[in-house]
């Protein structure tokens, strides 16, 4: 008959009921419909993507398994201001960027632009002008200003991440409002008398280098404004498909007797001309001979 039985049968019925039930089940069936429902379950929701986005972005990616987040940073001992900074990234093997960090002297709100392309930031007059630049972030962040904790302002609002595969150049041009962004002249740096070039590698791990590049002395791209080579102060975020090296653990120590020998003379640390401490160094790793002006 079409009335329902008061208590459930025994066993499952061979044929679908005409309508459905009035509450779903708890436990999940044996085996799936084999047409969408047309309403949503009040089950639990699923583990997928939902279909409104958060209203506030996370600072860093979900990371899936296999997939470690890493970063390489230059330096924050800086000696130069510009408004923007060319310079070229070299992978060891493929990673994708997900955002950095600046340094910058602002200490109030300063708006920003990242842009990336292919090969180095001089191909295809990439030096001069826009055109072969495509914009991965922009937006506006609170400078921490002159700050000596080797920590930068992060920028992770990028619209995509910059995927790249293994041996690829990749150029970026990092630009704000206001000639507030860091960079350092290291020429005075080397004893030797030798020069750099912007195709030489300044800082670098086992996933990728960061190379010399040249401080923009305006805000619109220009031949009479570009200075260097420079380094670029700040730090890549990036994420690798390579397991995660785990961190090693403490290993605790005693001595059989105290040590008796006391140093004579204090520890000194090397500072730059501006009196800001030089204690934090990249590894340089070529030298060559320096292109375009510097001031």
């Amino acid at each position: 008959s079409m009335t329902p039985s008061v208590q459930p049968s025994k066993e499952p019925s061979m044929t679908p009921s005409v309508e459905p039930s009035a509450v779903p089940s708890i436990a999940a069936s044996s085996r799936p419909s084999s047409l969408p429902s047309i309403k949503p379950s009040m089950t639990p929701p699923s583990v997928g993507p939902s279909s409104v986005p958060s209203r506030k972005p996370s600072m860093t990616p979900s990371l899936q398994e296999g997939v470690c987040e890493s970063q390489l940073v230059t330096t924050f001992n800086d000696n130069f201001a510009n408004f923007g900074m060319l310079f070229d990234i070299r992978t060891y093997q493929a990673i994708q960027i997900y955002g950095m960090d600046i340094y910058t002297f602002a200490n109030a709100s300063v708006d920003y632009e990242i842009y990336t392309k292919a090969n180095r930031f001089q191909d295809d007059g990439g030096q001069f002008s826009l055109d072969p630049w495509t914009l991965v972030g922009n937006g506006t962040v609170v400078g921490r200003g002159d700050v000596d904790d080797g920590m930068g302002t992060p920028v992770r609002g990028f619209d995509q991440m910059v995927s790249l595969a293994g041996n690829a150049v990749q150029g970026f041009y990092v630009r704000l409002s206001t000639p507030d962004l860091r960079s350092r002249d290291v020429q005075n740096d080397m004893l030797d008398g030798s020069r750099t070039s912007v195709a030489d590698a300044y800082s670098s791990n086992d996933d990728l280098e960061i190379r010399f590049g040249a401080g923009v002395g305006q805000y619109a791209l220009g031949p009479a404004f570009l200075f260097g080579p420079r380094v670029w102060c700040g730090t890549i975020h990036y994420l690798q498909r390579e397991a995660c090296a785990p961190s090693p653990s403490p290993v605790a120590t005693t001595s059989s007797s105290p040590t008796t020998t006391i140093t004579t003379a204090p520890t000194t640390t090397s500072t730059t001309k501006s009196g800001k401490k030089n204690d934090r160094k990249s590894t340089l790793f070529k030298t060559g001979k320096l292109r375009g002006p510097q001031r």
